[in-house]
């Protein structure tokens, strides 16, 4: 049950973060709480006089008409503070139109009576949120309508005490008092005469029987009963609280305290008379409001918990629910009381309810947390609370909002935009990818129909460039795809980073300025998309200096010991400084500018940072913004750092044969007979024997058969993904059972897959990603020669 009175009630009321009303039964009304007031601009009470709620002209009228029919109504309407005051309903502070949205309970104190009144919740939809901002502090409570009163017993214990001083000290008592010894009244005092309507002689004629004359009829039987038991028990204090009519036939209510004293030196019985029909008024009124206010506590549109708090300000037992909050967990509202609030939520979520009440004291926290209901269902919910004080002690109010459907929602409204954000994405991929293929097959095209060789390979050139730039379209749709696996190498990272910059300001009218620390430390990273972070880092500084002022670069050595803000482990990293001048970040903007698909652009998708942010990450690292209105921005990239020296290689000629030459003869699978033709042919200009399967079934069938003819493969290049049949992992894997020391190289079109990134866990010498030049071919082949 409830442990709450009718004064907590009311502390609930005034202090919900919900705007109440309540109505009489003709729609006037009665009381309003402080959010009310403030929502509605009301300074003060008496402003709110004579207020009707069907004389409102912003409640449209089908839903007064449905109220008048016991119907309960919710509506959001546009409130219009000047029909107010044209109306002149109420006066108000405020002015123009706000929204609102209403919920409106008729409801009655007594089950299957008429209505008592309507109760209005009022929540302000204007904003995004619901809720208030803050909720208020309570503003007053009301005085405990309980009256305290004082019984005054007179006893007398010493048997030489004299009349005078007892008659004394009683005639002097608020309490009627009365004395009867063997059947007679031998005393009474003049407040009992007050209270029961007889005048000392008719009461000192009164026989033990005739006292109960005072007692109401309804009650006489059960008191008489109580009286004479106390006589089988030695000096106890019998007290009864009975309805007595007085000599008029005027109902009221009092209570007896009765016991036996010694009076005169002989045995009598003291009887005390107080009235409390005042105070029985008030119980009754207490009852009322206190049934009243729960069902107000209960008609809450959303869940209410009121909980105590422990020395340290967190949640101890939970005091109160209402009704729906006890539904919406799948509890009786008796099991929920006296329970650790703590327990209804998700144990994940415990160090956050924590800190969420330790910061209760100070400020105003809102988080979104889950509950777990009885039958271990998880609901997504918002907290927000409010510190209350109540019998000497703070206690809190939490308000729990069910935002599963608003995440819902959220989440397909986030998905529409993804989808038309990624719609625009491939018509903008497919126009660029349209206009490299026009470049290629128009290049083609020129090159079979010319005779000139120069001219021919003029136009085969201008191809490949194209082709190249395709790989690089490819690239950024994997870093986008959430894929984008670095696949590193050792680099000079002074120089590459310089030529990235550089090369993407070539043309611009941006000057650049560079500050390179000479000591700077090498690093592992994948280059293409090291180089497409950078580029758009440097285009977003373009743009933000309008293509016109001056770009900055900064390398320097960081080494991190310890924990540290960025969330990077501790270590040696290389710091990349980007700085532009423009107008800078608006402080609203920058914790969204890594989001996908955010942008202050029209014409822009929101993707380069979020890729550039993506691809650090990736590498181990991150990046990191400074900025403030008009003093430009400045981007810190943090990659980890390698004390490796960059092994210099000579370009040499792609197609020339080498003379310490190992390998001879090279085993290729591949699924796409095109590509299979090609890189047989790419591996007879560099001049190795070469054969061909198209899945892991033939490779080792025509492995086993060049052993068994003793002219083995000395290398095999594995496509990793194969339609239908045995991919690159597999056929290493019974490659390997055959012959330990095969030499197998894994390729992949697709860049940023696992296998190519860790390729030496799964037992490859080398990789080789798709597309590929003969340049890179002989490359990596002649790395898997070295490592031989």
């Amino acid at each position: 049950m409830s442990i709450l009175s009718e004064e907590e009630y009311r502390l609930l009321f005034a202090e919900s973060p919900i705007g109440l009303m309540i109505f009489n039964a003709e729609g006037v009304l009665i009381e309003a709480n402080q959010r009310v007031r403030k929502l509605l601009g009301i300074t003060k009470p008496t402003q709110f006089k004579h207020v009707n709620l069907f004389e409102d002209p912003n409640v449209p009228d089908q839903y007064k008409n449905r109220l008048l029919q016991n119907d309960e109504v919710h509506f959001s309407a546009e409130y219009d503070f000047d029909k107010i005051r044209n109306h002149q309903v109420f006066h108000t502070e405020r002015s123009g139109t706000i929204y609102l949205d209403f919920h409106i309970y008729p409801f009655s104190l007594r089950k299957n009576s008429t209505i008592n009144g309507y109760l209005a919740q009022i929540l302000d939809s204007t904003k995004y949120r619901v809720l208030s901002e803050e909720l208020q502090h309570f503003q007053k409570e009301t005085q405990n309508m309980k009256a305290k009163f004082q019984i005054y017993e007179i006893s007398h214990s010493k048997k030489n005490e004299t009349d005078e001083i007892f008659s004394s000290v009683c005639e002097k008592s608020p309490v009627g008092m009365m004395v009867i010894q063997n059947g007679e009244v031998v005393y009474l005092n003049d407040r009992l005469k007050d209270i029961v309507g007889y005048s000392s002689e008719e009461i000192y004629k009164w026989k033990l029987e005739d006292g109960l004359k005072i007692v109401h009829p309804d009650e006489r039987e059960k008191f008489r009963e109580r009286y004479y038991r106390q006589f089988d028990h030695n000096n106890v204090v019998m007290k009864n609280q009975v309805r007595g009519i007085k000599n008029d036939g005027q109902i009221f209510w009092m209570e007896i305290t009765s016991r036996e004293i010694t009076f005169r030196n002989r045995f009598a019985t003291l009887l005390n008379y107080v009235d409390i029909t005042e105070i029985k008024k008030k119980e009754h009124t207490l009852r009322e409001s206190a049934e009243s206010y729960r069902i107000l506590f209960n008609k809450f549109s959303e869940p209410l918990i009121v909980h105590s708090l422990d020395k340290n300000n967190q949640p101890k037992k939970i005091m109160d629910v209402n009704a729906i909050a006890a539904d919406m967990l799948g509890y009786e509202i008796d099991e929920l009381i006296g329970v650790d609030p703590v327990h209804l939520f998700k144990k994940n979520q415990r160090k956050k309810l924590t800190n969420f009440f330790n910061e209760l004291s100070t400020s105003n926290p809102l988080i979104q947390t889950t509950l777990v209901s009885k039958e271990e269902e998880e609901i997504p919910v918002e907290l927000r609370a409010t510190l209350i004080p109540l019998r000497g002690k703070i206690v809190a109010m939490i308000y729990l909002q069910n935002i599963a459907e608003r995440m819902q929602k959220e989440l397909e409204y986030q998905r529409s935009e993804k989808l038309e954000s990624i719609g625009t994405l491939a018509g903008n991929i497919a126009h660029d990818f349209n206009n490299l293929l026009t470049s290629i097959l128009g290049n083609v095209n020129l090159a079979k129909m010319e005779n000139d060789v120069d001219l021919l390979k003029t136009h085969l050139v201008e191809a490949e460039d194209s082709i190249l730039r395709a790989k690089k379209l490819t690239n950024k749709l994997l870093c986008f795809a959430k894929g984008g696996v670095p696949l590193k190498v050792l680099t000079d990272t002074s120089e590459f980073v310089r030529f990235a910059v550089t090369e993407k300001l070539l043309g611009s009218n941006i000057s650049y300025k560079d500050d390179v620390d000479p000591r700077i430390w090498n690093a592992e990273i994948d280059k293409d998309q090291t180089i497409q972070m950078l580029e758009n880092i440097v285009e977003n500084a373009q743009e933000a200096s309008k293509h016109r002022g001056k770009i900055e670069l900064k390398l320097k050595n960081v080494t991190f010991k310890h924990k540290n803000r960025l969330g990077l482990k501790s270590g040696n990293y290389i710091k990349i400084s980007i700085t532009d001048h423009g107008p800078g970040i608006q402080p609203e903007v920058l914790p969204k500018i890594f989001n996908p698909f955010f942008t202050t652009k029209e014409d822009k998708l929101g993707l380069g940072l979020s890729v550039a942010y993506s691809i650090a990450k990736n590498h181990g690292g991150t990046i990191d913004v400074r900025s403030e209105p008009g003093n430009g921005a400045t981007f810190h990239i943090f990659l980890p750092a390698s004390k490796q020296i960059e092994k210099e290689e000579g370009e040499g000629d792609p197609i020339t044969m080498e003379k310490s030459r190992k390998f001879q003869k090279i085993l290729v699978m591949d699924d796409d007979p095109v590509i299979l033709s090609i890189i047989i042919k790419l591996l007879s200009k560099l001049g190795y024997q070469s054969d061909q399967a198209v899945n892991g079934q033939e490779v080792l069938e025509k492995f086993k058969t060049a052993k068994k003819e003793k002219k083995p493969f000395d290398l095999i290049i594995l496509d990793l993904n194969i339609v239908d049949g045995m991919g690159g992992v597999e056929t290493m894997d019974a490659l390997k059972k055959l012959d330990d020391q095969v030499k197998v190289i894994v390729s992949s079109g697709y860049s940023s897959d696992p296998v190519l990134s860790n390729y030496e866990d799964y037992g490859f010498i080398g990789r080789i990603p798709k597309p590929y030049l003969i340049k890179d071919l002989k490359e990596v082949i002649n790395s898997a020669e070295q490592t031989s």
